[in-house]
């Protein structure tokens, strides 16, 4: 309705000039709705299933580096990584798929890779590991199990 009034009124004033028309083109091509349906993670080749939220932090590991003074210290960095947790409904299939997934690669030192993908758009693949077992708390209303792993990006859509 409004995009009708809006035309007739650029219409009876002689329409628009070639610099509103690109300004009016751009924004039209720039906007983007976003769908929640259309993100998806997946772990290990594994689509998960069930979850309701993903949270994604940068961490910046650290070192104290003493001089050859005793109030000479420097702090070094080491490692960036970032740490992605997942919270998954309790009755998700992946729970367990995921519970066995971490007793094999915990035990061994293992990685794997993950695949985010947002707003149906590729986000980034993961080197990762898991940071522990899954969180979970019991109590008489069921909650969600949280699951934390170390990711280091190997590819992501910024560096593309």
């Amino acid at each position: 309705m409004f995009g009708n009034l809006i035309n007739n009124a650029i219409n009876s004033v002689g329409g628009l000039s070639g610099i509103a028309k690109s300004t009016i083109n751009f924004l039209q091509k720039g906007v983007q709705v976003y769908d929640a349906s259309k993100n998806s993670i997946v772990i290990a080749g594994l689509e998960i299933t069930g979850w309701e939220s993903a949270r994604m932090e940068n961490i910046e590991l650290t070192k104290e580096v003493l001089g050859t003074y005793r109030n000479e210290v420097a702090l070094v960095k080491q490692v960036y990584v970032r740490k992605l947790s997942i919270s998954i409904l309790p009755t998700s299939p992946t729970n367990k798929v995921l519970e066995q997934l971490a007793t094999v690669c915990m035990s061994k030192n293992k990685f794997f890779t993950i695949t985010i993908t947002e707003n149906d758009e590729w986000y980034g693949d993961f080197k990762a590991q898991f940071s522990t077992h899954r969180n979970m708390d019991l109590s008489l209303e069921a909650g969600n199990v949280e699951w934390e792993f170390f990711i280091v990006p190997m590819s992501t859509r910024a560096t593309n």
